[in-house]
């Protein structure tokens, strides 16, 4: 499994968190735990917290918007001084097409992120600091989203 792939299997992950569910951050991808009683004490004893795992998906989360950045100032769009799309050779098309699939998977991976960030958001609402870390992750998601998504249509002009 490559980078990108793992980093949007933990936002799958973070999209499907139900209200009230805790994640583990404590093995190599992001879990949703099951309830137990013995919760609290397995989350002590693999040293889980509450801002262990915030500071796990403002990573995941920024390392995937940092990767999509690159993807779009690559060579995906190339132009010409009049700023119109140039036509590409047959490599350079094959790695667009390439490009444009790896945005297609990071925004919706993004987008389901989003909506897994503000369950969080609603669990937590009580904490100001899960706010305070979390509520700025969704705007700079929103602000990703919005500029894949002009790009992707950009393109299928």
């Amino acid at each position: 499994m490559n980078t990108l792939d793992r980093l949007l299997f933990d936002l799958q992950t973070l999209s499907d968190i139900p209200r009230g569910r805790r994640i583990s951050t404590a093995k190599e991808f992001i879990i949703i735990e099951d309830a137990s009683l013995m919760q609290g004490l397995w989350r002590r004893v693999s040293a889980e917290s509450r801002d262990k795992a915030v500071v796990t998906i403002c990573r995941e989360v920024r390392s995937t918007i940092f990767i999509a950045q690159l993807i779009m100032e690559s060579y995906l769009v190339h132009r010409d001084e009049d700023n119109q799309f140039m036509d590409l050779s047959t490599a350079g098309e094959n790695n667009r097409r390439t490009r444009l699939k790896e945005l297609k998977k990071i925004n919706a991976g993004l987008i389901g992120a989003n909506r897994g960030i503000n369950t969080l958001c609603e669990t937590y609402d009580s904490d100001a600091d899960v706010s305070g870390r979390l509520v700025p992750l969704i705007g700079n998601i929103a602000e990703c989203c919005k500029h894949i998504s002009e790009l992707l249509s950009e393109c299928k002009r």
